[in-house]
């Protein structure tokens, strides 16, 4: 496809449009950008990392497949991948679990269910979760980050990473204080986009005409 450059960062949306138009060059770019987070949603359902490496691998041959049905008036197009990646999941869980992939076990009433797949939306939401906490450190300067990790982390005071570091105290607090207001507003917006994509969780399936 001809008429675009791949310097600097392509959106989400502009990656799916130029695939649309025939983009090998943005469908590569995809898979680097969303590899892993595809891998790590389909690991948390299925357990298994190779099962979850060939969901990750399927769900791109599916993007390919039905690349020109991305709409952006519905949704985003992270929302649009990721719910590949949760559907054909929760469907290899499914197939696996009926074929006693997995030990079993039985919940309280007995039936035989899988636990996992009692409530698969908390699946998705918490590591979508994982992700903003891991933006939101990728934000802050090597200073802000090494305080914050040091102390919510490893369990220092501010005192003793002072000494560690061998700042001012006032530096370090500083520091600290500047790259929580960082995190708290990285934190905001997030939680909130996941809210709101949750309140039409029901029927996202049918709106972005995924087929499995």
């Amino acid at each position: 496809m001809a008429g675009h450059q791949h310097a600097g960062l392509l959106t989400d949306e502009a990656l799916l449009h130029n695939i649309a138009h025939g983009c090998q060059d943005c469908f590569d770019l995809l898979f680097l950008r969303f590899f892993r987070p595809l891998s790590n949603l389909a690991f948390k359902i299925l357990r298994d990392r190779s099962e979850a490496e060939d969901i990750a691998q399927d769900v791109f041959l599916a993007i390919h497949q039905q690349r020109e049905r991305f709409d952006p008036s519905v949704g985003s197009a992270r929302t649009w991948i990721l719910q590949f990646g949760y559907y054909k999941s929760l469907k290899r869980r499914t197939y696996l679990w009926r074929r006693q992939f997995y030990a079993p076990h039985v919940d309280e009433d007995g039936d035989g269910r899988d636990p996992a797949l009692i409530q698969p939306e908390f699946i998705q939401r918490s590591v979508e979760e994982k992700e903003i906490v891991e933006q939101g450190l990728a934000g802050l300067t090597p200073a802000q980050r090494r305080v914050v990790e040091l102390l919510h982390f490893e369990g220092h005071t501010l005192r003793e990473i002072s000494q560690m570091e061998g700042k001012e105290l006032g530096a370090i607090r500083n520091s600290y204080y500047r790259g929580l207001k960082e995190l708290k507003a990285i934190f905001r917006d997030g939680v909130h986009r996941i809210q709101v994509r949750g309140t039409v969780s029901a029927k996202r399936r049918d709106d972005y005409e995924i087929k499995l």
